[in-house]
């Protein structure tokens, strides 16, 4: 989220427009709270998450469902790049 989203939120929330310098005051009274830019995207990756992929993906993972309607949603576990 970017400060234009926070400022958005934020009137949604109190119904009040927050002032200029409000995100750096709540940033310093909460001290835990960290900003970052997200990395840049390897365009390989980009390139897979496509409607066709995400859909084979939700496809295989009904049909596991379909396999054994009993599995508990902990019993499925995600991979990382290589598939270990």
């Amino acid at each position: 989220m970017d400060k234009s989203d926070i400022k958005h939120i934020t009137f949604k929330l109190s119904g009040r427009e927050p002032g200029k310098n409000w995100l750096g005051w709540y940033k310093s009274c909460y001290s835990n709270l960290c900003s970052s830019k997200p990395g840049s995207l390897n365009p390989k990756w980009a390139q897979n998450f496509n409607p066709s992929n995400v859909a084979g993906f939700y496809n295989l993972l009904k049909a596991i469902y379909d396999m054994y309607p009993n599995l508990p949603p902990q019993y499925i576990w995600n991979m990382d790049k290589k598939g270990l």
